[in-house]
């Protein structure tokens, strides 16, 4: 059996990348975040708030507990927030703490548990960290967004290097998915043009229907996860820009 454990399954990616997993009867989803928005008969909810670093040091090992019947496990750091918006100075110091603790912190704590967990066990292993262009372009008003999202390619890089070096059997990829049509992508829209120049880009590309779908994103990292051997780069970018 196939366990996929997906942070952020509440909307957006992780809810479509769980809802197309969970279509195979041979795969068992785990979905953590805040909010219950899915009925499979082979998905299980963890309710969980990522951002207090308390409580997911306490329950961390519990939140990825799969059963023995197990052949693959795969985690999917998906949960993030864009943080504040705005430029340096004008945010807040809370906003950054914030953004830290989700996009950062946690899924380093997450991905430290499931190579305790698993690193001995012997199942196919995955980690996928959702990351985004940000991580590696630069991008006014966003410097928690993009701060935090080339600390998770990097988490990413130093596990794929670790891995190697232990000869361990097991898969690491940083994904871009590139500007999907997510909540997220509405709040850019709404933002403040002055604490973001780059406003009208993303304005721009929604009204042109350049914005990918969730569920296509979702196809695509699942493609990734089932299908290792056709990517061996760790950074992917699903981006594909407009003619």
């Amino acid at each position: 059996m196939n366990y996929y454990i997906i942070t952020g399954t509440s909307r957006g990616i992780g809810k479509a990348l769980a809802k197309y997993l969970g279509a195979s009867p041979d795969n068992r989803i785990i979905g953590i975040s805040r909010a219950y928005s899915l009925s499979l008969q082979n998905y299980k909810h963890v309710e969980a708030d990522l951002a207090d670093i308390p409580a997911l040091l306490r329950n961390v090992d519990s939140l990825l507990e799969v059963p023995d019947d197990a052949t693959s496990v795969t985690l999917v750091n998906n949960a993030g927030t864009i943080g504040e918006i705005g430029h340096l100075g004008s945010i807040s110091d809370e906003s950054i703490d914030y953004a830290m603790r989700l996009n950062v912190t946690s899924p380093m704590i997450l991905t430290n548990a499931f190579m305790r967990l698993f690193a001995n066990r012997n199942v196919a292993k995955c980690v996928i960290n959702i990351s985004s262009g940000a991580a590696r372009n630069a991008y006014d008003g966003w410097s928690s967004y993009c701060a935090s999202k080339a600390a998770l390619d990097m988490l990413g890089m130093v596990l794929a290097q670790e891995t190697a070096l232990d000869e361990s059997d097991m898969n690491v990829y940083s994904i871009a998915p590139g500007v999907v049509d997510t909540e997220m992508q509405a709040r850019v829209r709404s933002s403040n043009g002055q604490g973001f120049r780059s406003k009208q880009i993303f304005v721009d590309m929604k009204e042109k229907g350049q914005l990918a779908s969730p569920e296509s994103v979702a196809e695509k990292l699942a493609r990734v996860i089932q299908h290792p051997e056709e990517f061996g780069d760790l950074l992917i970018d699903f981006w594909e820009p407009a003619e």
